[in-house]
């Protein structure tokens, strides 16, 4: 049986011994190989699956899957989603207890007892492992962010750049985790999803509402608050305009129009 990985290693080539042969590599490479190397070099966080890959993998290990019960879990339920923009700064979190909840990459040092986590990226696992390893509620890591775990409450997901997916074991749409998690929310069922941080303002000082604990972070501070990089972040969220209605944004400075500005008092009511 044969599975498909993705070379994703930071250096240049990376050697596979396979019998008496050696295939070089270089970043993004595809190839196919045995089942149990796949699951090998997926353990050494270097290599990454894709999906069908993943559930071969998980049925060698006896781990059920069967979609992860993930499509339609929080059906009918008011969904918010926790990005990391400014706007959050001094916000009470403690509002939103016994909500179902989405924390997005390092809110989670803001929000640690929320429903589930997601995140998209290695650094955030190199710099949060214990955060993550502590969390309680449901996790949802990127195929790329090196996360590898076996419990129940941890689950992967691919990246469709091309479409909004309406089950969960298609991936989720968008190379950010910010729309990643608004398809996450869609996917379980939301009756309404709440977007908290969901900022995209550009030339503000102070663009997230958590303190940066690396010089990549700080610098792309300066990235994020650019005009055309608001401008560019902003129009990938037309895709779910066919979702409008039952999506909204409680920051009325954000630079995401799409969706109605609805206040957080009121929608916690």
């Amino acid at each position: 049986m044969t599975g498909t990985v993705e070379y994703l290693g930071e250096s240049k080539y990376y050697h596979i011994r396979l019998r008496d042969s050696v295939k070089t590599v270089e970043h993004g490479d595809i190839i196919k190989l045995p089942l149990n190397v796949c699951k090998r070099l997926w353990d050494s966080c270097l290599f990454v699956p894709d999906l069908v890959t993943k559930k071969m993998i998980a049925d060698f290990e006896n781990q059920k899957v069967d979609s992860y019960h993930v499509d339609g879990r929080w059906e009918g339920e008011d969904v918010f989603l926790i990005g990391a923009g400014s706007s959050l700064k001094g916000f009470d979190f403690s509002l939103l207890k016994n909500k179902k909840t989405i924390v997005i990459n390092h809110m989670i040092t803001e929000c640690p007892g929320a429903s589930a986590l997601l995140f998209f990226d290695r650094e955030f696992v190199n710099i949060r492992k214990e955060r993550i390893q502590n969390f309680k509620g449901l996790i949802f890591s990127s195929m790329r962010s090196g996360y590898r775990s076996n419990t129940k409450k941890d689950y992967y997901y691919s990246t469709d750049l091309r479409n909004v997916p309406d089950k969960f074991n298609l991936g989720l749409y968008g190379k950010r985790s910010s729309l990643a998690a608004l398809n996450l929310a869609l996917v379980m069922g939301a009756k309404r999803v709440y977007l908290l941080g969901y900022d995209l303002v550009p030339g503000i000082n102070d663009n997230y509402a958590y303190r940066p604990l690396t010089n990549r972070l700080k610098a792309n501070q300066n990235k994020y608050t650019k005009q055309i990089y608001c401008n560019m972040r902003v129009k990938e969220f037309e895709v779910f305009n066919k979702y409008k209605h039952k999506i909204f944004n409680c920051n009325p400075d954000s630079g995401i129009k799409l969706f109605e500005f609805k206040n957080i008092k009121k929608a916690l009511k």
